[in-house]
């Protein structure tokens, strides 16, 4: 099991995790992030011929805060 896989609950959440960092990076912002999760989906869709519809980082990132513990 990789780390992302012990991390992450579900595909989506790990390429919406994924999604959000190519977007706050600014170097990628303009060229990169605009059309990522597009093409993404749309190659999942063609190969997997199942339609991938990521969730918005914002929505689920309340289920990866951790907590510190004293």
């Amino acid at each position: 099991m990789t780390r992302a896989e012990e991390l992450f609950k579900a595909l989506k959440d790990f390429l919406a995790a994924l999604e959000e960092t190519i977007y706050q990076y600014h170097d990628t912002r303009a060229t990169v992030a605009e059309h990522w999760s597009e093409r993404l989906c749309k190659s999942y869709e063609k190969h997997y011929g199942k339609k991938l519809v990521l969730p918005r980082w914002n929505d689920i990132k309340q289920k990866y805060l951790i907590t510190a513990v004293r």
